[in-house]
């Protein structure tokens, strides 16, 4: 209105009429000028990024660092791309804590970040998980009813499990054999102190995952719970997931675990999934997937379930190894 006001005043003839008329040119600037400074920056609209903005997990052991020649790498590809690494869980004893704490952390770091800017995040957003970070990451997931992720990607995640000689195992534990650790992972103890014992699938039934563990079985829907149908729905409102695995990781036993395989349960699987020996299973062929039991079923049939397995790629390649990250997860951040 007070534009409107200055403006009726051009024009008038009048003795000075031109030293009036520049005034009130003058004046009409100076209150465009104005108008435009009392406007809020977050009023005034932005243009939505080319790149849907990322976010990352590094994995047991390592820290927010570990992404950043992967930053860098896809910041020189797709310019302008928002990629944020978590600061949360770090190293040791930060990555070794139990994984119910770790995945609500995430879930709350992800819900702070993306609420942040909705000019960034409003539109969706990929979320990358490497290691144990695609197995925190996914539970995170499954924890968040009001994500907007559209490409959820695991690189050699350890999500059906750890059956093996883990290494930092053998170092706590030189003497025990990895048939008997279950002895001391399904421990109460162990169980609410320690991510390993969170994910180790011991294959012998009587051994105790299914009732001992209290994190995996519960987030996979394997045994009852309160979240089922939660877990469920979040995991299947994914647009697109992603699962990289491959024979020549020798972190991720067994390396089938990152494509959802697993030793088939069995009451001498134990000793055999140790020698390599027991029958391996394909995602297909598993309960959690015949059964749909958090929704891997129901993004498969939706097309929208994507299995990876490439020869010849070790466990910290997806993340390190150029070659890896240009040809098979670049493609993917769009």
């Amino acid at each position: 209105h007070g534009i409107a006001a200055v403006t009726m005043t051009v024009g008038v003839d009048k003795p000075g009429g031109a030293a009036l008329r520049f005034l009130a040119v003058v004046l009409i600037a100076v209150v465009v000028v104005a108008a435009a400074a009392a406007v809020p920056v977050s009023a005034v609209p932005a243009q939505r990024p080319a790149f849907l903005p990322v976010i990352l997990m590094h994995g047991i052991s390592d820290n927010v660092r570990e992404f950043d020649g992967f930053i860098a790498q896809v910041q020189a590809a797709h310019p302008g791309t928002v990629l944020h690494s978590l600061d949360i869980f770090n190293d040791v004893p930060g990555s070794w804590e139990p994984l119910w704490h770790q995945a609500q952390g995430v879930a709350d770091r992800i819900r702070a970040v993306t609420a942040g800017n909705a000019t960034v995040w409003g539109g969706g957003y990929h979320v990358v998980g490497h290691s144990q970070g695609g197995l925190v990451s996914r539970a995170a997931i499954e924890l968040l009813d009001d994500h907007r992720i559209h490409t959820y990607i695991s690189l050699s995640g350890v999500q059906n499990g750890e059956y093996g000689a883990y290494e930092f195992l053998q170092k706590l534990w030189p003497s025990v054999v990895v048939p008997d650790l279950h002895l001391v992972l399904y421990t109460r103890l162990l169980q609410d102190a320690l991510s390993v014992a969170n994910f180790w699938r011991d294959p012998n039934p009587a051994h105790g995952y299914l009732t001992e563990n209290k994190f995996l079985p519960l987030l996979n829907n394997e045994v009852a719970g309160q979240e089922q149908a939660r877990y469920k729905r979040n995991f299947a409102r994914l647009r697109h997931a992603h699962f990289f695995g491959s024979s020549a990781d020798q972190e991720i036993l067994p390396w089938q675990s990152a494509l959802w395989g697993y030793w088939d349960a069995a009451p001498d699987a134990a000793a055999a999934a140790a020698d390599g020996a027991a029958r391996m299973l394909n995602m297909t062929q598993t309960d959690i997937y015949m059964r749909d039991t958090f929704g891997l079923r129901t993004l498969a049939e939706a097309g929208r379930l994507h299995l990876h397995e490439v020869d010849g790629i070790c466990h910290t390649c997806w993340v390190h190894d150029r070659a890896v990250v240009a040809k098979y997860v670049l493609p993917l951040l769009t």
